[in-house]
């Protein structure tokens, strides 16, 4: 990548370092004549004209490791003479590098127990050459002796660029032709994520298989795996515990150093440099962290010498001060947060302050009111008074909530710019502020949430201030009334005396056999609908409860919210423009409020049959027509599909046993006309409504399939479904025969309600196994099943 190879011949004198460690230079040196990637000794070297650049010698501040790097940006500042980074285009060599957030993404995809496998290439630059007219650019001298490299050396600008390309040649290998779903890299460093349900092992075999066969040699002491627990650009990932960790040893150092920094007056430019680089590492982890940094980097740009002293500020030490209990008293723990922010009104968090009246919050059904405290006037009065009105309730709401919070990316709207550009910054001049924000990121901390702040710009997101303080107000007032008028309307003697009395009829009905049924309604209408069913109801009637307090409507706590065609209509309106919901989606919300009104025994719009809600159903009209088409069709498996996937896994892709599972399961599942979730579990096994080996009975020229449950059997009935014998090369009946004869073998002692299709660990076949083995197959024979 060098633009000119013709150079004038300049020899450079060697950097301190090496003269300072000549018996390192030395091994060092002989290693790589002896590896191949220097070319030497030489008394005259074999170009006519060459370029001698500086080594010198680095070693790892932590780990005592020496290496020899060669200085190509020198001559530094010479008029006369580029050196040969100069001749090397920056942009060509821009990088853009993985994040510790693409591996937790990866994570997250896969689900807990994900299986983490790391590989690492030994000796990464060298395994490259340099083109051979550019070997008289990359010469050295040690000792009155030259050398050359032939490969690719530490201190080349484009070094890093070119080794990269070796990387994400192999990450395409490792994807397209053996099938690993998930490779990430960061140069010589490769990871690879996959569902807990795969061989991890088969995984490792294919990564080394693949540097063998490109003969890249990796380093035995970092490849390691399979885990579910390993350390990737030094931080710790955990998918048993999903969360990301900091190394106990980085803790420690960075402790140590700020320790010795709080107890000293003025420090370095390098040292102060040295420590925003442990602390950009730990922002990875500790996410609230990186509000505290601001006052540090702007002291760094004083001064240009690295060896200059600077003089630490008050905001610096309170900053130091910050990081030290965030590591003393912090775990240093990161949950991985959601992949998408959160709006605050989208879970039901509402927060705002009013000048005169106070301040209050709410979040999924709880709330808290308050006027203002006196001891805090002084501060109300000043310029950044709604600043920090308008900040006081977000972290009275942390402090309360917080803890519900955990893994959010939480946005809050606000409709003071002030408030916004300060929660973004994380920081503020004032000092009372300042107070407030140090305390909602500690909260964001050890609850492991993080938050930003939006300029309020639509009535939609949120309530206006006046409108939602009132609401809070009037909620308050009508609350507290209702339970004081009715706490108040008998006396407390009178009270317990009625409870006696009630008590005591209810203990005589019981004993004349009277019995009462109340109690067993609730359990027998929760099972009248599916459990994930009762989800999204109840997802939706919270979705409308939510928007009639966010459009100021009031009501009793006991009583059901009001229910008209007209604020199903505006409901079903916000939920289009603003929730950016399906026509689907809403209609399954509106039948979960019709649904929790029949459940409480209220009368609804719904009750009467012969009322038809015409205009609701126009409205579904109208959305359905402006919603964007899904754009991901699915193809079905036709039979010459299957015939290329059962032939594929006769000739052997998994192991033996697996090959004829899935071919079973296949082939059963295109005959029967089986649903995925017909044949295979989601988590666990439920010999009530899974398909067990009792439910197969094999026949001279067919096989029964019972199917205890299915969408369509929604009271369960059960199902029989005949696969008759075909007599071709795909035969449910042949499948089956061979699936069930080596399934005996393998595991003899089965009981009749196991599990009939299971996994080589014994345990049911899954929903994300078997689809997932699918698309591996599938991908293997060309067939492009993302599309």
């Amino acid at each position: 990548m060098v633009s000119k190879t013709e150079l004038p011949t300049v020899e450079c004198k060697n950097l301190q370092s090496a003269f300072r460690n000549p018996d390192s230079v030395d091994i060092i040196i002989k290693q790589e004549v002896d590896k191949g990637y220097l070319v030497g000794p030489f008394k005259k070297l074999p170009f006519d004209r060459y370029r001698v650049s500086p080594i010198g010698i680095v070693e790892g501040k932590y780990s005592g490791k020496k290496r020899l790097i060669v200085d190509l940006s020198s001559p530094h500042e010479s008029q006369d003479h580029f050196s040969i980074n100069d001749l090397i285009d920056k942009e060509q060599c821009s990088l853009s590098y993985v994040k510790i957030d693409d591996a937790i993404n990866a994570i997250k995809e896969f689900g807990r127990l994900s299986i983490l496998n790391k590989a690492d290439i030994a000796d990464a630059f060298k395994q490259l050459g340099i083109k051979r007219d550019q070997h008289h650019l990359y010469c050295i001298k040690w000792r009155n002796l030259y050398y050359y490299y032939v490969r690719l050396c530490f201190g080349s600008r484009s070094s890093p660029k070119i080794f990269d390309n070796l990387s994400v040649a192999i990450c395409w290998i490792a994807k397209n032709n053996y099938n690993i779903p998930v490779i990430l890299h960061l140069l010589d460093d490769f990871l690879t994520v996959q569902a807990s349900d795969t061989s991890g092992d088969r995984t490792m075999a294919l990564i080394t298989l693949i540097f063998n066969r490109l003969n890249i040699p990796l380093s035995k002491k970092k490849t390691v795996g399979p885990h579910t627990t390993l350390e990737y650009l030094g931080i710790i990932l955990d998918t048993d515990k999903m969360e990301a960790r900091l190394p106990q040893d980085k803790v420690e150092r960075i402790i140590y150093f700020i320790g010795t920094f709080l107890r000293r007056h003025s420090i370095k430019k390098r040292e102060l440099l040295q420590l925003l680089g442990h602390f950009n590492f730990a922002a990875r982890v500790i996410i609230p962290g990186r509000t505290f940094v601001t006052y540090l980097i702007n002291l760094s740009t004083k001064v240009n010498n690295l060896n200059y002293y600077v003089t630490l500020s008050a905001e610096c030490r309170d900053d130091l001060k910050m990081w030290y209990i965030f590591l003393k008293q912090w775990n240093c723990v990161s949950f991985f947060y959601d992949t998408f922010t959160t709006n605050a009104a989208d879970f039901e968090l509402y927060t705002d302050a009013a000048s005169t009246l106070g301040f209050g919050g709410y979040f999924k059904g709880h709330w808290f009111c308050s006027s203002w405290p006196p001891e805090l006037q002084n501060i109300l009065d000043s310029d950044m008074s709604m600043a920090f009105r308008e900040l006081y309730p977000i972290v009275v709401a942390a402090v309360l909530w917080g803890k519900h919070w955990t893994r959010k990316r939480i946005v809050f709207h606000c409709d003071n710019e002030s408030t916004v550009n300060i929660i973004n910054k994380g920081r503020s001049k004032v000092q009372d502020i300042m107070k407030l924000m140090r305390k909602l990121t500690w909260l964001a901390a050890i609850n492991n949430f993080t938050f930003s702040n939006v300029p309020e710009r639509s009535a939609g997101s949120r309530c206006t201030s006046h409108d939602l303080s009132a609401l809070l107000t009037r909620n308050v007032e009508l609350t507290n009334s209702v339970s004081c008028l009715l706490k108040t309307s008998i006396a407390p003697r009178t009270r317990t005396q009625y409870e006696c009395g009630f008590s005591a009829y209810a203990t005589f009905l019981r004993m004349t056999g009277v019995i009462w049924l109340n109690s067993d309604m609730p359990s027998l209408l929760k099972t009248s609908i599916a459990p994930r069913t009762r989800t999204q109801y109840e997802c939706g009637y919270s979705a409308y409860a939510t928007f009639l307090r966010m459009t100021g409507v009031i009501w009793l706590n006991s009583d059901m919210p009001p229910l008209t065609e007209e604020s199903l209509i505006h409901f079903a309106t916000h939920c289009f423009k603003n929730l950016h919901l399906k026509c689907s989606t809403i209609k399954m919300y509106i039948c979960g409020i019709r649904y929790k009104y029949l459940e409480n025994g209220k009368t609804s719009i719904f009750s009467d049959s012969s009322d038809k809600l015409y205009r609701l159903d126009a409205l579904y009209r109208g959305i359905k027509k402006n919603e964007k088409k899904s754009t991901k069709p699915r193809l079905p498996i036709t039979f010459t599909i299957l015939k290329d996937i059962c032939q594929f896994l006769r000739k052997g892709y998994y192991t033996p046993y697996v090959d004829i599972l899935l071919e079973a399961a296949c082939v059963t599942a295109y005959f029967g006309f089986l649903r995925c979730g017909e044949f295979t579990v989601l988590h666990s096994f439920d010999s009530e409504c899974n398909v067990s080996i009792e439910d197969i009975r094999f026949l001279k020229d067919k096989v029964t399939f019972h199917l205890k449950a299915s969408k369509t059997d929604p009271f369960r009935e059960g199902v029989d479904i005949h696969l008759f014998a075909s007599g071709a090369s795909v035969c449910p009946v042949l499948s089956l025969e061979r699936y069930m004869d080596y399934r005996t073998r393998k595991f003899k002692d089965s009981k009749s309600q196991d599990a009939f299709f299971v996994m080589e660990n014994r345990k049911a076949l899954t929903r994300n196994y078997f689809i997932s083995s699918l698309k591996n197959i599938l991908a293997v024979l060309g067939y492009r099943f993302k599309n």
